[in-house]
């Protein structure tokens, strides 16, 4: 195997100038979330083509310093597919310290399609990069990078880690552990069917003996789709997946050990719907709730639903319909994120003509219904792309990634307004709120009228960090502090704010 980087030949970036509504900072006047940015890129968007071919992306990260980092893969010749990592600045200029000219490429010279099908950075900033590798017979391949881009030699074998299990393995996600362990998901063609395989290393990128057999945890013989895995930690250090399985989209809750949580849905799986040809994904509220998203299409019709879970796995049928909101015309579904004041942003993909699609933003409120100051109207598109990846900014704005998958097939990175951290009058009006005892020094009880089922609420420092979320039901709810410092807090619910003093 050949690891090196290639100088691109050929490298251009091309922004697209077009009209956009948009108005000043919030600090200003009132920004519209949903607008595009345009202090990012040229009003909002950057495309980059890299080779002069076709390139694909898979996913989006960011780092401490606000940069963002691409993965996918780039037909670096004629058929020749490699992996690649490309990192912007936070104005959406390519960052010349990275790799060359902010473009890293590892070659495998395998001949096939090669991709990092995820990125994460970790806390020292260096990056890790998963995907798969090799024709039939794939392999999980992981690399990790130094912050300049180079290979980082403490890693597995000059930077890199392959793990073959079975005559076919496909990657479905990483993720970091609070111990700096990586743990991923894929699915391996083992005796004959496919299974969901589990493998855990350590952080030099050797397998951790103290999960499953020898660090390798496989499913009982199941026939998973080969769409994405989600994986989310939870606070005991349980693990949270989400992914298809014969065509039924489900969510499966492990213990640390690598074994069914049995007091999660049914024996420590929940069955949320049939995704067919389309696919699923899912992410933590907050409030500990689980909010899915999952699409079904086939050549007459496309749909797509989320549905919302409480923490132990039955249905919240206070979401929506009985649980239940039907969303629009998506055929995929690629990323979940529940915001801090609980609203959902979704993103997916619409069919517009045989050969083109549209990349939709969509955002929700917290019961479910489609947020009407969110774009125009509820979402934001762009046409001919297909989104792959979006995150939050440490500032609330939206940074996405797709491409083009019928045109030229560029990277695309897009940037929109937005304010997670607020509720809005509008949404969940209260005519009255009382809290007492305050000052107090563990439990204080909140009084307060209100006109719907449910509101949402939070608490942050006066830094605006987060430290709890849930939803207020009823007229009366006792909030727990006895894990909070002394100081002042923010009680923030329904546009107001309310001061807290933990005694």
């Amino acid at each position: 195997m050949l690891v090196s980087a290639k100088l691109p030949s050929i490298m251009k970036i091309k922004s697209y100038l077009f009209s956009a509504l948009f108005v000043l900072s919030s600090l200003v006047t009132l920004s519209q979330d949903g607008q595009w940015d345009t202090t990012f890129g040229n009003s909002g968007i950057v495309q980059t083509d890299l080779f002069g071919s076709s390139d694909i992306v898979f996913a989006l990260a960011l780092q401490n310093d606000g940069d963002i980092l691409i993965s996918g893969s780039s037909e670096v010749a004629q058929s020749d597919w490699d992996p690649v990592l490309v990192r912007y600045r936070s104005d959406g200029s390519l960052d010349d310290t990275f790799g060359i000219n902010g473009i890293v490429v590892t070659d495998f010279s395998t001949g096939y399609l090669d991709k990092y099908h995820k990125v994460l950075v970790q806390n020292d900033q260096k990056i890790l990069a998963a995907g798969d590798f090799g024709g039939s017979a794939k392999d999980y391949m992981i690399a990790r990078y130094l912050p300049n881009g180079d290979l980082d030699p403490t890693f597995g074998t000059s930077g890199i880690v392959i793990t073959d299990l079975g005559d076919e393995d496909r990657i479905g996600t990483i993720v970091i552990l609070n111990d700096d362990k990586i743990l991923l998901a894929g699915a391996s063609f083992v005796n004959g069917s496919n299974k969901l395989t589990l493998i855990r290393f350590l952080p030099d990128g050797s397998l951790d003996p103290s999960f499953g057999t020898n660090g390798v945890l496989i499913s009982e013989p199941t026939v998973p789709n080969n769409k994405d895995i989600t994986i989310r930690l939870l606070d005991n250090d349980k693990i949270l997946i989400g992914l298809t399985f014969g065509g039924i989209y489900q969510l499966r809750r492990y213990l640390p050990d690598g074994s069914l949580d049995l007091e999660f849905g049914s024996d420590g799986i929940v069955y949320t719907g049939n995704v067919s040809s389309g696919g699923g994904v899912f992410d933590l509220s907050p409030d500990g709730k689980i909010v899915v998203g999952t699409s079904f299409y086939s050549s007459d019709v496309a749909m797509a639903y989320l549905q919302r879970f409480l923490p132990n796995g039955s249905l919240d049928t206070s979401f929506g319909n009985n649980g239940e909101v039907f969303m629009s015309q998506m055929i995929n579904l690629n990323r979940i994120i529940v915001q801090p004041n609980l609203k959902i942003l979704v993103l997916g993909t619409e069919p517009l003509l045989p050969d083109s699609f549209i990349l939709t933003i969509a955002r929700y409120h917290a019961s479910g219904s489609l947020d009407p100051s969110f774009g125009p109207g509820g979402d934001a598109t762009y046409t001919s792309l297909t989104g792959k990846d979006f995150m939050l900014q440490e500032d609330g704005k939206i940074i996405w990634a797709g491409y083009e998958p019928f045109f030229g097939e560029d990277f695309f990175v897009g940037r929109y307004l937005n304010d997670p951290f607020t509720f809005g009058l509008e949404d969940n009006p209260i005519t009255k709120a009382d809290l007492a005892p305050n000052p107090t020094q563990n439990l204080i009880t909140l009084n307060f009228d209100h006109f719907q089922d449910s509101v949402p609420y939070q608490i942050t420092d006066l830094s605006g960090k987060l430290l709890k979320a849930g939803e207020l039901t009823g007229n009366q709810m006792i909030l727990d502090l006895s894990s909070f410092q002394s100081g002042l807090y923010l009680l923030n619910v329904s546009g107001s704010s309310y001061r807290i003093v933990k005694e």
